[in-house]
């Protein structure tokens, strides 16, 4: 198989609003210089028949029209199939805003924000070309490695640490120039406060795999279903020396796979697309929920909670009340949506291995279930686009921070599982 990889910096100058967090939405958000560059990382994949490329960026996501643009140009540039390109997003909450349509937090821009983030999202394209064109330039005859490995104490499920969760970890390799990892996991020890770029604790797993393999070592990234998944009640503080911990718990369970990785042959590509239709959520008792729910969570912030539990609540708190004063709007933007949103969701097969593209913030307990039952599986999200939160029935029940910013039916999950199950 031939494989070309290349790594391009994406770190623009201060003055840019970081993406990620409403909160900063409230106070100036505008970074004040960088904690650690942020990249773009491709690998173009091409075997005797098909071709295809891999970008992971170090963003929150990509919109959905701009990963259509950005498909558009890189297939016409350098002649891959656009459904043969995947766009994927490590989703660091320390980089640049790229986002200027997503559920509640558009209402929240400035006008000059929003002029800054086109202008940004403008100097991400032309990077995202270089980058591509340098993995083109770069082709050569290489053999392919695979590895599952597992890392402790990096993550655990941000609503409750005794829920599910999943610490595996998944690698492709050359063993030589980069490595592809997937792990599953919101890359979430910065917090709000951050002002500086960076690929938050991945920054530092990034670090320590090129201190150990060599500077132009390339390491790769594919977020697994982490929309229930953070360092919430892991890290002991939002610093980046916290994040520098985390990122080498990570980086010492990669380079421990590396060594046991196993030859998977020549690697035969091929590729395939599936669209689903998951049902639009009813929002017409919505606004009387909230209100309720609003009530009940200032008193148990009053009455006084487990301090592991109250970055949730306040998180949970303060989304409600932002829906609330802007109900009118929030409503508008859902019921733009059809009845049944349709789901693009994009396969690539080299060998036996099956990576699962999807543009959203799935619940890890989806994930686990389609790789149970699936040998080899990669579930990626943030990739291709976003639609935004895919959670859990209990969590719809519950009227958590991630069901209230779902478009999605509480049914919705069982439906995608189904379809997923039945492609691969």
């Amino acid at each position: 198989m031939l494989v070309g990889v290349s790594e391009v910096p994406i770190t623009p100058e201060s003055g840019y609003p970081l993406g990620g967090y409403a909160e900063r939405y409230f106070m100036n958000n505008r970074a004040i210089g960088k904690l650690n560059d942020i990249y773009a990382r491709a690998m173009i994949l091409s075997g005797d028949k098909e071709e295809s490329l891999i970008i992971s960026v170090e963003i929150l996501a990509f919109e959905n029209d701009f990963a259509d643009e950005i498909k558009n140009k890189l297939s016409k540039l350098i002649g891959i199939e656009k459904n043969n390109i995947y766009l994927v997003a490590t989703h660091t909450h320390s980089a640049p805003d790229v986002m200027l349509n997503m559920i509640l937090f558009k209402e929240l821009l400035k006008t000059d924000e929003i002029e800054l983030i086109k202008r940004y999202r403008e100097f991400l394209l032309s990077k995202l070309i270089e980058a591509a064109k340098l993995a083109k330039d770069n082709l050569y005859e290489t053999e392919l490695y695979f590895c599952k490995t597992k890392a402790e104490g990096f993550c655990a499920n941000r609503v409750n640490p005794e829920w599910v969760r999943d610490n595996e970890i998944s690698i492709l390799t050359d063993k030589k120039k980069w490595a592809f990892i997937n792990l599953t996991c919101h890359p979430t020890v910065l917090g709000a406060s951050n002002l500086k770029y960076s690929g938050d604790f991945l920054s530092y797993t990034t670090m320590k795999i090129k201190e150990q393999l060599g500077e132009k070592f390339i390491t790769l990234y594919g977020i697994g279903a982490a929309g229930d998944q953070s360092t919430r009640f892991i890290r002991r503080n939002q610093s980046p020396e916290e994040a520098r911990r985390i990122g080498y718990i990570v980086a010492d369970s990669v380079i421990n796979g590396l060594k046991k990785s196993e030859k998977i042959g020549y690697g035969n590509i091929s590729t395939s697309s599936i669209t689903v239709e998951l049902p639009r959520k009813n929002i017409d008792n919505l606004r009387n929920e909230l209100t309720i729910k609003v009530r009940e969570w200032q008193k148990q912030i009053s009455a006084g909670i487990n301090s592991k539990y109250l970055r949730k609540l306040q998180q949970d708190l303060a989304t409600a009340k932002i829906i609330l004063n802007n109900f009118s709007k929030f409503e508008n933007y859902l019921r733009n949506y059809p009845d049944r949103i349709p789901i693009n969701i994009s396969i690539l097969k080299i060998n036996d291995l099956k990576f699962v593209f999807l543009p959203l913030e799935l619940a890890c307990e989806y994930s686990i279930e389609i790789k149970s039952k699936h040998k080899n599986v990669w579930i990626i999200t943030y990739a291709n686009g976003y639609y935004g939160y895919l959670p859990t029935e209990k969590a719809y029940e519950e009227l958590d921070y991630e069901s209230m910013m779902s478009p999605f039916s509480k049914q919705s999950g069982r439906i995608l599982v189904s379809k997923i199950e039945s492609s691969l």
